[in-house]
């Protein structure tokens, strides 16, 4: 039987993707990612590599195999290439001054945290005992991992090198303003006020940033700061904004020289700013909490892809949520770690994991779009090592009790600690060691609702109630709750949880 023709893959395309025999069929031809030598198993996977490894190639099951036999060309949007932004008629804001971040735009650099320090020291010791070169790089590695270092330096590297893109955007601003000043003839007011407003847009990114590798390398404090001024940033200028038409109105409402019924016009106004003021500062405690969080997952190890994900979230709870998330593929780092997984996936219990990142993938399709390959496939190339399973306690199984000052998540039946929750709540007059802060109490009490939550995603009717009693005992208003923990009702039955 005649070997078939390989079909040529086109230039840059066959930097990824090459043909070959199939293994299983000599009469069929495979395509193949050259990275990890893993065949694609139909069109559908093939077409979702290209378009997740080549942008702007717009594969699909139909097209994806003429479209591999031209050339591939790079049409990632530069300065250059971006048309003239269409001009936009502010209203006159109050000058503000932006942030001073300059210094942000130099590439610190990579400096080892004092854990670090330590991982690295031991690991020194360790091969100079060792007393071999063979295989030292492997070793050193090894150890790294072992500490977390390879992981935070990852996130570091991450980090720096989305502020360099900031930094390029900040470079490309000037650029596309001067296009549409001269293509358009806008005027140089409305050009400045577009620029001061993609510059502090962009100098709120930089800050935001610089504050995560801040907490990532256990600058915690500089961390913090940074934050602040990314918030300060933001919020600022608003606030200067309502005070000064609050301000405009107060002066209208006790003045002589005005009508009564221009008064009353300037009382429905600064009620109308009263209460713009009262929602952007919810807004700016929000964002505060948030940045919070996400320095404290920062400094914890999380990645750049989680923090990204905490940043970019509307609510405290939704940055609760991913912090979740990472934890859980953090314990499934763990789990793989004490089997040993040598293989690329993990079976726990029939949830298929990712060994190196701990991600548990949702479901059949989830793992052909995310490695190219089917279960079965993966399965049958000895790619899955099956692990014990942790096992699984339903709701009624757990506990929340305080002992100590913390809230701990308990196993009923044994009695065992399954998780440490962090602070308990104080009672009503604030005694103890402090209130705990809005953060630490959405922090707390997310963690805890995620912990007796259904398969479903929701809480039983009494320990929602629990959680509300404890809540207002914090010193928190039932409203607050609700707002932050709504998602926790079973909409098919709301009325049981008031």
């Amino acid at each position: 039987m005649p070997t078939p023709t390989l079909p040529t893959i086109g230039s840059g395309y066959n930097a990824s993707i090459g043909t070959r025999v199939s293994p299983v069929d000599n009469k069929t031809v495979e395509y193949f990612n050259t990275q990890n030598n893993q065949g694609f198993s139909n069109p559908d996977a093939l077409s979702t590599f290209v378009n997740q490894n080549f942008a702007g190639s717009n594969a699909n099951a139909q097209n994806v195999f003429s479209l591999l036999g031209g050339n591939y060309t790079n049409n990632t949007i530069t300065p250059e290439k971006l048309a003239p932004a269409a001009p936009v008629n502010y209203q006159q804001p109050t000058p503000s001054p932006l942030p001073d971040v300059a210094s942000l735009y130099t590439t610190p650099p990579l400096e080892q945290t004092p854990t670090e320090k330590i991982a690295q020291q031991n690991t020194e010791d360790l091969m100079n005992l060792n007393n071999q070169e063979i295989g030292k790089s492997s070793y050193q590695q090894q150890q790294e991992d072992v500490y977390g270092v390879g992981a935070a330096q990852k996130t570091v590297g991450d980090l720096n090198a989305k502020l360099i893109g900031i930094q390029n955007d900040a470079a490309a601003i000037p650029l596309l303003l001067e296009k549409a000043d001269s293509s358009k003839g806008v005027s140089s007011d409305i050009i400045d006020r577009q620029r001061s407003s993609l510059l502090r847009d962009n100098a709120i990114q930089a800050l935001t940033v610089s504050s995560l590798m801040a907490a990532a390398q256990g600058q915690l404090s500089n961390a913090q700061a940074l934050a602040d001024k990314a918030v300060a940033a933001k919020y600022g200028p608003i606030e200067e904004k309502i005070a000064a038409a609050k301000a405009n109105l107060d002066l209208i409402i006790n003045s002589p020289q005005y009508s009564l019924e221009q008064k009353n016009r300037a009382q429905k106004q600064l009620d109308a700013q009263n209460k713009a003021a009262d929602d952007i500062a919810s807004k700016k405690a929000d964002a505060q909490t948030i940045q919070k969080m996400a320095i404290d997952a920062a400094s914890s190890g999380a990645d750049s892809v989680t923090l990204d994900k905490i940043t970019n979230a509307s609510t405290p709870l939704e940055a609760s949520k991913a912090i979740a998330v990472f934890s859980q593929q953090q314990t499934n780092l763990e789990s793989i770690k004490a089997a040993n997984v040598a293989t690329r996936f993990a079976n726990s219990g029939g949830e298929i994991q990712d060994s190196k990142t701990g991600y548990a993938y949702t479901s059949e399709q989830d793992f052909l779009q995310k490695t190219g390959m089917t279960v079965a496939q993966a399965q049958a190339k000895g790619l899955i090592t099956p692990i014990a399973a942790t096992s699984a306690l339903k709701a009624g199984d757990t506990q929340i009790v305080t002992a100590n000052g913390r809230s701990l998540l308990v196993n009923k039946i044994t009695g065992a600690i399954i998780k440490d929750l962090g602070s308990a709540y104080k009672d009503g007059n604030g005694s103890g060691d402090g209130k705990p802060t809005v953060e630490d109490d959405i922090s707390s009490m997310s963690t805890q609702l995620e912990s007796v939550a259904g398969d479903d995603g929701y809480v039983a009717p009494a320990d929602y109630k629990k959680a509300l009693k404890a809540w207002q005992s914090a010193g928190r208003s039932a409203a607050s709750f609700k707002t932050n923990f709504q998602n926790y009702i079973n909409p098919a039955d709301p009325q049981d949880y008031k």
